[in-house]
Order: C-alpha cells, then sequence, then structure tokens
C-alpha cells in the first residue's frame, strides 16, 4: 500500500473529532474484514494511529509535542509504520522507535505509546517495568489486557477489535475518551473484572 493511501485509511479526518458513538465507530472503520485488503497488521497500524485523538497523555499536553511510538521485539508491521515517521498528526510529530526486549528499560520509558511484539513472559516484564508510566500499551497475545497491558487487539470472526484495561490506563496517567471505552470489546476494571462487554461484538 502507498504512503499516502495507508496515511488516509490511517488517519482519516483528524481535525474533528466525531460527535457520537456512531460517527466514531464509523472513523475508528471497526469491523473491517482482514480478508480484504488491508492486511491485518495494516488494518491494526491504522487503529492504533486513530486511537490518538482519543487519549490524553499528562505529560504532552503542550502543543507541538513528539509523540514516540516504539515496537519491541519482531517487527510484525514491515515497513508500514516506517512510512509515517514524521507525520505531522494534529499538533504531534509521530515518531517511530523500534526496539529488541533486551533494550534498557529507560528507552521504553521515553514512549507514549509502546507496542509489545514479544513471548508473554516479556510482555509482563516490560509491564512491570512501565507501570504507572504514562505509555499506551497495546499488543495482540492473547490475555494482554486481562494482565495489564491498556489495550488489546483481537481477531474475531476476521475482524479486528479491541478491549481496554481502564484500570492500567488510569494508573498509567492516561486519559481515555468514553467513546473509546464504549467501543471496546470488553473493559477491564480495578480488579480485573469484566466492567462490561460490549453487546456489539
Amino acid at each position: 500500500m502507498k504512503l499516502y493511501a495507508l496515511i488516509a485509511l490511517a488517519l482519516g479526518s483528524m481535525t474533528t473529532l466525531p460527535t457520537s458513538l456512531s460517527n466514531l465507530s464509523e472513523f475508528l472503520q471497526l469491523g473491517i474484514s482482514v480478508r480484504q485488503a488491508p492486511s491485518e497488521y495494516e488494518l491494526k497500524a491504522s487503529l492504533l494511529f486513530k486511537f490518538i485523538p482519543f487519549i490524553e497523555w499528562p505529560e504532552i499536553a503542550s502543543k507541538n509535542s513528539t509523540l514516540n511510538i516504539g515496537v519491541v521485539g519482531k517487527n510484525p508491521f514491515g515497513r508500514t509504520l516506517d512510512s509515517l515517521d514524521g507525520y505531522k498528526l494534529g499538533t504531534y510529530t509521530i515518531r517511530i522507535e523500534y526496539f529488541n526486549t533486551s533494550a534498557h528499560t529507560d528507552q521504553f520509558k521515553k514512549c507514549q505509546i509502546l507496542y509489545l511484539a514479544t513471548f508473554e513472559s516479556a510482555e509482563n516484564r516490560i509491564l512491570e517495568v512501565i507501570a504507572g508510566q504514562p505509555i499506551l500499551s497495546i499488543a495482540d497475545s492473547e490475555g494482554f489486557a486481562e494482565r495489564g497491558g491498556v489495550i488489546e487487539f483481537v481477531k474475531k470472526r476476521s475482524r479486528i477489535t479491541f478491549e481496554i484495561n481502564h484500570a492500567s490506563a488510569t494508573k498509567a496517567g492516561l486519559n481515555l475518551c468514553s467513546h473509546l471505552l464504549r467501543l471496546a470489546e470488553i473493559v477491564y476494571g480495578d480488579d480485573n473484572s469484566k466492567m462490561r462487554r460490549n453487546p456489539n461484538g
């Protein structure tokens, strides 16, 4: 997929936020079949970028800030994210970085979004390291949100959906838009109980 086609898919119109749940669902393009073009991980990259306007990070509240996205482990996105490095998203400049699982943990902490493409044991170790840090952790391994990750991508009936651990987001100091929470397949609460399951999932 060409760069600008991917940007259009991933970002859509970011100048204004949707005002209703139905508009937000359309904006996020949830429910796009992974059997259609683009690929599964292009769709996940699309959702990753589309989450950004619906999340507030405490330390980048000022304008003209850099938003760092880190991928830990074997990169599943290919060159998809590379094509958006340096892209201006609203007041943010997007920066993409890649880390192996043995990288110094201080490198992880400079990211606002951290996508973990690792084994469960490494994910758990990294989640412990970044606990309480204003970092949006994302992965697609089963049980990631329940284990303390903020967002878990789920492939369900050939569709890409997601689960959210709201308690983990709150502990990280992240403010998630209520509409985004309503669209999640499952939202986990303070005791890792399921606060709500999306009946449309």
